[in-house]
């Protein structure tokens, strides 16, 4: 048997993660570009459903989805910055402090409208994802105190979040 740990080098360290996010990439991108479809499932009900009452402290499925379309151009920005190489870290919490006001906005257009700015936003990320070079999305930024990169930030504040609202807006117009 080959021991393979005497001649083990940080570039083959590099080209082993490499290869993982070659393989997982195309089941990002898939789960990525599902969540609008998911969501253009739930329209019918979404546009039959009743406000909910302000006094309500949870997020209606009119609400999650304004979420949704927003954060999802918002992080989508992000990622592309963060691919870039730009140290965008200290600035991350202001500009989600900035998205709030746009989401109380966003909330007032159809949901059909929503579902369409979602879609816009979600196909314009996985194109991007598709595309970009591995080590620009291994590209990280000092936030919330952790170093994540462009794919983390992909993977968890965008496919995973948003999987999560789905499933949120699917219970609230249960």
């Amino acid at each position: 048997m080959r021991i393979e740990s005497t001649a083990f080098t940080e570039d083959d360290y590099y080209a082993f993660l490499g290869g993982y996010l070659e393989r997982e990439r195309p089941q990002l991108v898939a789960r990525l570009r599902r969540i609008p479809d998911d969501v253009d499932e739930l329209l019918p009900r979404l546009e039959e459903a009743a406000p909910s009452s302000v006094d309500d402290p949870a997020w209606n499925a009119g609400e999650t989805l304004a979420h949704m379309a927003t954060s999802a151009a918002f992080i989508g920005w992000a990622i592309h910055e963060i691919s870039q190489g730009k140290d965008i870290g200290a600035q991350m919490l202001e500009f989600m402090n900035l998205r709030d006001p746009a989401i109380v906005e966003s909330v007032q257009q159809p949901p059909a409208e929503l579902a369409q700015q979602l879609r816009t936003a979600v196909e314009r990320l996985a194109a991007f994802v598709e595309t970009v070079p591995y080590d620009d999305l291994r590209n990280s930024i000092a936030f919330a105190n952790r170093e994540l990169s462009a794919e983390d930030f992909t993977r968890f504040s965008v496919v995973h979040h948003l999987e999560d609202h789905t499933e949120q807006m699917r219970r609230a117009l249960a």
